[in-house]
């Protein structure tokens, strides 16, 4: 394990410790079983993380540390973690799962390596936006985490009816109008939103219509571009960077070309 990941590690276990530290609800995360832990403690030293109801199943860093310099990866430690979990290490298990499952999810564009296109050992190519294009799960999870995010904006301005008014467009009428969700500003002008929803960082590239590009330009002033990333379906939780304006602002690269025959 190279000093750069080491110290990204140690930077989300230490955020991990602080969060219990702090954070006044009781944290629970999700093993690999798909269980819930009981709630988080710290160790009386403060620097170790364990559960209320399994005090020998402490997680410090220096074991998280182990376990990660033998898998350096997370989808390494997913294949691996069940059918070697009493090799080295002390024997970790279902529990150090759930604590390493929380640290990669917070490094994982890092890890990723800012999520260009990777040629594998086979050359191909891996196209991450080309990936999220085609989960339609993902797309669908990240619409409606759209549509709770703008009913809450509307909520916290006291536009409560406006906020029930939000339709999910792409959900209730088909994808055919350019556009994903509709909502309000706070003076109860439409506003347009088309949904692009990542796993990876907010640089990761993204596709999009013809026909939402020709929607976008045609409804310019009321046209919004909500780029939904580091988005978690499980936890349904992510971050977004709304940009205003038509899509065409964008560096665009065709991709493909539609032909006939002469």
């Amino acid at each position: 394990m190279n000093d750069e990941l080491k110290a990204k590690i140690e930077e989300a276990y230490n955020n991990l410790v602080l969060k219990v530290k702090h954070t006044k609800e009781p944290i629970s995360l999700t093993m690999k079983s798909g269980k819930t832990t009981a709630p988080l403690l710290l160790t009386t030293n403060g620097k170790s993380i364990t559960f209320s109801d399994e005090v020998s199943k402490v997680t410090s860093l220096d074991t998280i540390l182990k376990i990660c310099d033998k898998y350096p990866s997370y989808e390494a430690f997913k294949n691996n973690c069940k059918s070697d979990r009493s090799q080295g290490v002390g024997g970790y298990n279902n529990y150090h799962w759930a604590v390493l499952n929380e640290l990669w999810k917070s490094i994982d564009s890092f890890l990723d390596d800012k999520k260009e296109p990777k040629e594998q050992g086979n050359g191909r190519v891996i196209d991450y936006a080309m990936e999220d294009a085609k989960n339609e799960a993902l797309g669908r999870s990240g619409e409606e985490w759209v549509v709770s995010y703008e009913r809450d904006r509307l909520k916290k301005v006291g536009k409560d009816e406006l906020a029930k008014k939000i339709q999910h467009i792409a959900k209730e009428k088909g994808d055919g109008y350019g556009y994903d969700v509709l909502s309000f500003d706070e003076n109860g002008k439409e506003r347009f939103i088309e949904v692009k929803t990542t796993k990876h960082d907010k640089h990761t590239p993204f596709y999009f219509t013809e026909n939402e590009l020709k929607k976008s330009i045609e409804m310019k002033q009321q046209y919004y571009l909500y780029r939904v990333y580091d988005f978690d379906m499980d936890n349904h939780v992510g971050k977004v960077e709304i940009i205003p304006g038509d899509l065409g602002q964008f560096d665009c690269t065709p991709t493909e070309y539609r032909a006939t025959l002469k």
